[in-house]
């Protein structure tokens, strides 16, 4: 009779203990600013310690980090490059940084207002590009993938 309980203790437990595990492919499209790409590129290396496959699809001028070729050794991390205009990320730049300053230094509303206005309409067309050409550099690797399983 004990040996029957302890049977159905074992199985019990086994029934809350057991997990189902499962891991994914992640793709991370930073926006073009140093500390996101930093960011997630270090968020994807981490998953990948915990099994999932993941790609970084990072630009071009954005600073590569340190610990990337690190992770690219497991195999199922990549980082992956698109060629963007300009020598570095445009929120990073000495421009915005100006701007920034000029806005918060002004006295006048009306100042403030144009300034950020402008600001944020340079910003927002050069992410809308931006997110244009990820999705075209996402479709390719999509394709690519899907004739790389058909071979």
């Amino acid at each position: 009779m004990t040996s029957t309980k302890n049977i159905r203790f074992l199985f019990v437990m086994f029934l809350l203990l057991r997990t189902d595990v499962f891991s994914a492919k992640i793709l991370f499209v930073p926006a073009n600013m140093n500390s996101h790409v930093l960011y997630f590129s270090r968020l994807a290396a981490d998953l990948t310690q915990l099994g999932h496959v993941t790609r970084v699809l990072a630009p071009s001028n954005a600073r590569v980090p340190g610990f990337v070729a690190e992770a690219e050794i497991g195999g199922n991390f990549s980082y992956t490059k698109y060629t963007v205009d300009g020598d570095e990320p445009y929120l990073n730049s000495r421009h915005v940084s100006e701007a920034l300053v000029r806005v918060a230094m002004s006295q006048s509303v009306l100042e403030k207002f144009f300034g950020v206005s402008a600001l944020l309409k340079e910003v927002f067309t050069r992410q809308l590009r931006h997110f244009i050409n990820v999705c075209v550099i996402a479709n390719s690797l999509k394709r690519r993938a899907q004739s790389d399983r058909r071979n």
